[in-house]
């Protein structure tokens, strides 16, 4: 019976042992607990009052990549803004700025904005959530504005006559430069969507 036991227990020792060895390449690649690195392309959907978007960038070699890929794409106030990522990772921090953006409807109101939140490189999706800020600028100088004034004077000359004058004077009220036009808070949660190969 004790030899049994015994058995039992070498077998049971011997299986647990290699449990956490399942799980394909091992971790800490490159500095990070993903299997692969932190390279691969990161995707996040944005939500917000009023707004919602998605942003998605490569990472490569530790910096975002130069791809085409890196882009937000922001639904807020009926109209759908575009614009480049720029993005970084830490040890368990995600930061980033959505780059200047454009409506294809609005091309004088343009978009910009940040994110910051935390990843997790030991989830095998890499999952990161966090909070941003979205904010519109209107550079059509709305608050730009010109007046005109007409001063019209009437008297009576020396030979009894009745004269009319009348003067107009134009100026330009400009404040020089684009109005905000609103800032909008949202929140994201993304994951790493895809892993380049390796040779």
């Amino acid at each position: 019976m004790i030899k049994a036991a015994a058995s039992l227990f070498v077998l049971f020792a011997a299986a647990t042992a290699h449990a956490g060895s399942f799980g394909g390449p091992p971790p800490f690649t490159n500095g990070s607990p993903l299997p692969t690195g932190d390279d691969g392309v990161y995707q996040a959907s944005m939500r917000g009052k009023n707004l919602s978007g998605i942003f998605t960038f490569t990472y490569s070699s530790g910096a975002v990549s130069s791809s085409s890929s890196n882009n937000y794409y922001v639904f807020v106030n009926g109209q759908v803004y575009e614009g480049s990522v720029q993005a970084s990772l830490s040890t368990d921090s995600i930061s980033g700025v959505l780059d200047t953006g454009f409506s294809a409807n609005s091309p004088l109101v343009t978009g910009s904005g940040y994110f910051n939140g935390s990843i997790d490189k030991n989830s095998s999706t890499a999952a990161f959530d966090g909070d941003g800020k979205f904010t519109l600028v209107d550079g059509n100088d709305s608050a730009d504005s010109s007046y005109s004034t007409t001063t019209t004077h009437t008297y009576t000359s020396s030979d009894g006559s009745t004269v009319t004058e009348t003067t107009s004077q134009s100026a330009d009220s400009s404040s020089g430069g684009p109005t905000f036009a609103g800032s909008y808070n949202f929140k994201f949660q993304g994951v790493r969507a895809y892993i380049p190969a390796t040779d």
